[in-house]
């Protein structure tokens, strides 16, 4: 029985510390997606003076429409951040600019905002994203900020820069 317990306590420690090294929990990993245009797209290509938040969603999934929704409810606030905004779609152009259109048209107005396109999953796994959506806080010079999983918590990367 103790052998047991110490073998689920060595897997335990491996388990947490495997998932508190993973590159993207340090800083921007590397990636290669395309971005709206079909156009290769990687970290090389990132704003550096802003804060960078990755926002992968499923322009079919119900809890992405209401996440985005009420981030777009929040636009005027999201102007002033210093921050670019990278929606990463799993869906095709026309299905990612026609989610746009209904659930966060003023969102997609911002400035710094550019739209990236995944199809084989390169971002999801370097990312290990797995739920939508998911959001990916990044300060300027590429540290991993925080990271928002799920419906609820997507719009709540506000309160990072409200609590300065």
């Amino acid at each position: 029985m103790k052998s047991i317990y110490l073998s689920f306590l060595f897997m335990l420690m491996f388990t947490t510390t495997a998932v508190a090294q993973n590159d993207y929990t340090k800083e921007v990993a590397d990636f290669s997606i395309l971005d709206l245009n079909g156009e290769i797209f990687t970290q090389d290509d990132l704003v550096d003076e802003h804060y960078k938040l990755f926002m992968y969603f499923n322009p079919s999934c119900n809890s992405c429409k209401a996440a985005f929704k009420k981030i777009n409810a929040e636009v005027e606030q999201l102007k002033n951040l210093p921050v670019h905004f990278y929606p990463i779609s799993f869906g095709n152009k026309d299905e990612t600019l026609a989610f746009f259109d209904e659930y966060a048209p003023d969102f997609l107005k911002l400035e710094r905002f550019t739209i990236l396109r995944e199809s084989n999953y390169v971002f999801s796994d370097t990312y290990e994203v797995t739920a939508y959506p998911t959001l990916y806080l990044y300060k300027p010079n590429n540290d991993f900020v925080k990271s928002y999983m799920g419906m609820e918590k997507s719009a709540k990367f506000i309160n990072h820069f409200l609590k300065k």
